[in-house]
């Protein structure tokens, strides 16, 4: 069935009885790792043409059937069939046409707010960060997809990194995905704007200063997280060194003659794991049907952790 409608895709005049089957397929067909393959196969088949609005709303259905079916306890992990639907959602993404990239990432930032993704295990969002979003946005930079769609690619990963933590530092998985973290901002430099680096650069302070206050990051990963933050942005080590500074506290009377205490741990006044709900979605647009979307205001980000905001209700 699924190969006859990867047919009608090719032929104008039956791409529209073939998505009214795929929508039927959507609410009706049993989603196990093999029909949700198929499925987001045939999805971003029909994504390649000017019905791109209604295959996005299409996949934007199933794979939130398939995290309500599936995702059903917090600190579960991701099985293969959601991974793949959230795979086919980036896939989109990647489309060099900006209305269909724009669109695309509305659909993925809120499928990643959903609240049973929101609260995956450490696993589970590794494999998110790792196999999906790193990915997505050293392709999107190779593909010279639309700067505004990139900012708001690297907003959404980093707001997600931030959110993982509470989950991968009891996991000892903190070291490893921040290392990979630092590798896409690198490949997202190559992208030469301006706009995007000061974006990159403003996240990166945010995110350090996180670390740094949660103490979430080994201290034997420190050494290796300066050089890159050097090779990017010369002089923000020693704007951040100066920031996270600890305060000298005056000697109680009964160590004013002893010798001076250890230094304190630096303090910075941000909650230590930021929230991602809000963050990431921000009142990002519905899904629509029609043929065409704009491309929405990139995701601002700012110099100091971002503080919880209430959730948008899915």
């Amino acid at each position: 069935m699924f190969s006859m409608l990867e047919i009608n895709s090719q032929h104008a005049t039956a791409i529209s009885a073939g998505l009214d089957t795929l929508a039927f397929a959507v609410r009706a067909v049993p989603i196990t790792d093999d029909t949700s393959s198929f499925i987001a196969t045939t999805l971003l088949t029909f994504a390649n043409t000017d019905s791109f609005g209604r295959s996005l709303e299409l996949l934007y259905s199933i794979s939130v059937r398939a995290c309500q079916e599936y995702l059903t306890a917090p600190g579960c992990a991701i099985p293969r069939c959601v991974l793949q639907l959230l795979a086919a959602s980036a896939a989109v993404v990647r489309d060099t046409r900006t209305s269909v990239s724009s669109q695309a990432i509305d659909v993925f930032q809120r499928l990643l707010v959903l609240p049973q993704v929101r609260s995956v295990s450490a696993d589970g969002w590794e494999s998110l960060l790792v196999t999906l979003m790193f990915p997505l946005l050293t392709d999107l930079v190779d593909a010279r997809v639309n700067i505004d769609v990139i900012q708001r690619a690297f907003a959404i990963t980093t707001k997600a990194f931030l959110h993982s933590l509470s989950q991968l530092v009891p996991a000892g998985a903190v070291a490893r995905v921040w290392r990979l973290m630092l590798s896409c901002a690198s490949s997202c430099m190559r992208a030469k704007s301006e706009i995007l680096a000061e974006a990159i650069i403003e996240a990166l302070k945010n995110m350090l200063l996180v670390l740094a206050s949660s103490q979430a990051l080994p201290e034997d990963a420190w050494g290796e997280t300066w050089i890159t933050v050097d090779s990017l942005c010369p002089g923000l080590k020693g704007e951040l060194t100066t920031a996270m500074s600890p305060p000298v506290s005056p000697p109680s009377p009964r160590s004013a003659a002893s010798a001076p205490s250890p230094p304190t741990i630096p303090i910075v006044q941000t909650p230590p794991y930021p929230s991602v709900a809000a963050s990431l979605i921000n009142s990002a647009p519905s899904i629509v049907s029609s043929g065409s979307a704009s491309p929405t205001a990139s995701s601002n980000t700012t110099t100091t952790a971002t503080a919880p905001i209430e959730s948008q209700q899915e």
